[in-house]
């Protein structure tokens, strides 16, 4: 008790000023940067869980159109921008341009690239993710439509080639450094 109360009556020395300041600051830090990793770790999320929307959505459309016996409504789906007809539009989709410009694009947005026929995301946290396909820091998809090539050509041709459906693939190789 006698030790409390000595203690209560006099400052703070210098040195556990000091020393308190430099402990608060190394947690905030490590706080900071667990919370920065969190961030990158649910972009990531959020890009697979995206990704595996558009598959399922793409499987759902193709069904029905195979039963509907539509299979050129498949095959134009392959060659135009699918957004919004063979599945739900991403959250930030910003439109579709004939080429894209790293520029205009913002950060966490999709675009459709009509030249190339795919579905870009344009990443957010840059320093972590890493396009082993290219040095951007984008995200390419791609639509393909899946058929049965029965005249051995190498291409869909209407009428001869049974169609299977239109899928999703991921067109770049990329990877999260966290």
């Amino acid at each position: 008790m006698a030790y409390e109360q000595n203690r209560m009556g006099r400052p703070l020395s210098r040195l556990e000023l000091a020393l308190s300041v430099v402990l608060l600051s190394i947690f905030i830090s490590y706080f900071l940067n667990r919370i920065l990793i969190m961030t990158v770790a649910a972009e990531d999320r959020y890009l697979m869980t995206t990704i595996n929307q558009i598959r399922a959505e793409l499987m759902i459309y193709s069904a029905e159109k195979l039963i509907e016996h539509r299979y050129e409504d498949l095959y134009r789906l392959s060659l135009e921008n699918p957004v919004g007809r063979g599945f739900q539009a991403p959250r930030n989709y910003a439109g579709s341009r004939k080429e894209l410009d790293l520029e205009e694009m913002a950060p966490g947005s999709w675009w459709y690239e009509e030249n190339t026929g795919s579905l870009v995301y344009r990443v957010t946290n840059e320093d972590y993710f890493r396009n082993h396909s290219s040095r951007l820091p984008l995200l390419r998809l791609g639509f393909e439509l899946g058929y049965e090539d029965r005249d051995t050509d190498g291409l869909y041709t209407p009428g001869a080639d049974s169609v299977r459906g239109v899928s999703l693939r991921v067109l770049d190789q990329y990877s999260w450094n966290y």
